[in-house]
């Protein structure tokens, strides 16, 4: 049992992390105060799922259109919308529907990316085993100039949190801490992710690459084998359901379903085809300059730490991180170049710089203290943190 005051040092940074991100959407909350339509939005959709909602009149949804997105955004913006209107009085027949559903699809993007800021936090915290460097950490993430400049009302605001849920379970998998609520959280994620982005499933390369580092740190020994397939029998558990009710319009119109996805797919390959796929480097040099020269350099020299950790003292959270950064390296080089795209990179760049600032003070253990060491990484965090927050 944890002491109140080991429950203190664990909450304080946590609501830290929160905080920070509640004050990273704040002010976009304000500017989107004037609700400028985006071409992704769907207004139309939400309002039917509010109707449903309110007259539970679920069999009436209309065959849904083919889209690069599913619906599953739609349904909960749709669902904050009837809870606003339970909340705060019926909403008025003359009164603009319209507004209301952005009000609430931008109330929900901030609320993702404040939780997504704490799941991050604790990633951060499991990665790094220091609570300090986890809320410098997270404060790169919650500012992160390639996520706030993400409008607040698209669809990869609310992506985020599933997507933070997701690399957290991953870790806590590579790391042999399989635990039921984590399947549980896992396949809900991942169900998320599905019903949103009709590439979302791609994500669920996360996991999986956790899951052969689990296996191949254990010699993929038969005891291993079980501990995964329970885990992910769990997690299929948790989605399946999820994922039937995020994409409802799609069962009721099961009969369509294979024709709408074509038709998404084909949508989107006409859609990428027209993108460049140069600079081959978009994704890890250009899209992260506005971090500056520096975050750059470290992030570049970090892999270099653990990857000397992967080998020597076999990691499974630097195998895992060499693993997913080689592999997304290797996509993104030969992947269509967009300004919004490559947005879940940067987790992976602030992981590595939370594992390379837990293994430098080992590292120097021999020349300095340990606390030194750990006081130098704090300090170089803070300079790498310093112009990515204040851009």
């Amino acid at each position: 049992m944890m002491t109140t005051a080991q429950r203190r040092l664990v909450t304080a940074p946590m609501v830290l992390a929160m905080v920070m991100g509640a004050a990273a959407v704040y002010p976009f909350v304000l500017l989107d105060g004037h609700y400028i339509l985006d071409a992704d939005i769907q207004v139309d959709e939400i309002r039917l799922y509010y109707e449903a909602f309110r007259d539970w009149s679920w069999a009436a949804l209309p065959r849904p259109s083919a889209n690069v997105y599913f619906q599953g955004q739609t349904l909960i913006y749709g669902l904050a919308l009837y809870l606003y209107d339970a909340v705060a009085g019926p909403i008025s027949a003359d009164a603009n529907l319209s507004h209301y559903a952005l009000v609430s699809a931008n109330a929900v993007n901030a609320a993702a990316h404040v939780l997504a800021a704490a799941v991050f936090f604790a990633t951060a915290k499991r990665l790094a085993n220091q609570a300090w460097v986890a809320v410098i950490i997270t404060a790169l993430f919650a500012f992160s100039p390639q996520i706030l400049d993400i409008t607040l009302i698209r669809i990869d605001r609310l992506m985020m949190l599933p997507l933070s849920v997701v690399l957290h379970s991953s870790v806590m998998i590579a790391q042999g801490d399989i635990r039921l609520r984590s399947g549980i959280a896992l396949g809900i994620a991942l169900a998320l992710l599905t019903a949103t982005k009709i590439s979302g499933f791609l994500f669920g390369v996360f996991p999986a690459t956790a899951m052969l580092v689990f296996l191949g740190m254990r010699q993929f020994e038969r005891m291993a084998w079980r501990r995964i397939g329970a885990f992910a029998a769990t997690t299929i558990a948790a989605a399946l359901p999820v994922l039937c009710v995020l994409m409802i319009r799609f069962l009721l119109h099961a009969e369509d379903f294979l024709d709408i996805l074509i038709t998404g797919y084909d949508m989107q390959l006409r859609w990428t085809s027209v993108l460049p796929v140069s600079p081959i480097f978009y994704y890890y040099v250009e899209l992260f300059l506005v971090y500056g020269p520096v975050f750059l350099g470290a992030c570049f020299l970090s892999p270099v730490v653990f990857a000397f950790d992967a080998v020597k003292h076999r990691s499974s959270r630097s195998v895992l991180l060499i693993g997913n950064l080689a592999l997304f390296s290797i996509a993104g080089a030969v992947a269509f170049k967009f300004e919004r795209g490559g947005y879940h990179l940067v987790p992976l760049y602030l992981f590595a710089l939370a594992i390379a600032a837990d293994l430098l003070p080992k590292l120097m253990r021999r020349q300095f203290p340990q606390r030194a060491g750990l006081i130098c990484s704090v300090l170089g965090l803070v300079g790498l943190g310093v112009p990515a927050v204040t851009v």
